[in-house]
């Protein structure tokens, strides 16, 4: 299912790059990307970012009906300078975290880490940012090790 998933992806983003968006004037499109980037915060919130809790209505809280999940994530502008064709470098992290809030010795029951980096690339037409091409290498892991560790590429 991945495979194919990233299949897709890619097959997309070739025939993005060989559309008519490439024929665009390149004064004109590093002139603008350079203006953006330099406009555009370094770091910002990425993904959502939330706390929620809850528990069994009708019940008393207690350490069977009673948990929380955290996700919190950022990403970071790795460069100001632009790269080869444009491009930026970014770095981006989300973490996930389901937490039993009543027990007393290891309450965050799983953690899953997601970090990547990123290379993104704008695209313009009539001199407005038309669309925006990224290419990212994430990676998800628990954090744990031996027959515990699940993570993937």
């Amino acid at each position: 299912m991945r495979k194919s998933i990233l299949v897709a992806y890619l097959v997309t983003m070739i025939s993005f790059l060989n559309s008519n968006l490439m024929a665009e004037n390149k004064e004109l499109d590093s002139v603008n990307f350079k203006k953006i980037l330099q406009q555009m915060p370094s770091f910002t919130i990425y993904g959502d970012n939330y706390i929620i809790t809850g528990i069994t209505l009708g019940k008393t809280p207690n350490n069977s009906n009673s948990d929380a999940k955290l996700q919190f994530g950022f990403k970071k502008r790795l460069t100001d300078a632009t790269l080869p064709w444009d491009t930026y470098l970014f770095f981006t992290y989300k973490q996930i975290s389901f937490w039993d809030i009543y027990k007393e010795s290891l309450p965050f029951r799983e953690t899953n880490y997601n970090p990547a980096l990123g290379l993104a690339k704008a695209f313009f037409r009539g001199g407005e940012l038309s669309e925006l091409l990224i290419l990212q290498y994430k990676h998800e892991s628990n954090g744990k090790d031996l027959e515990f560790s699940r993570s993937w590429n």
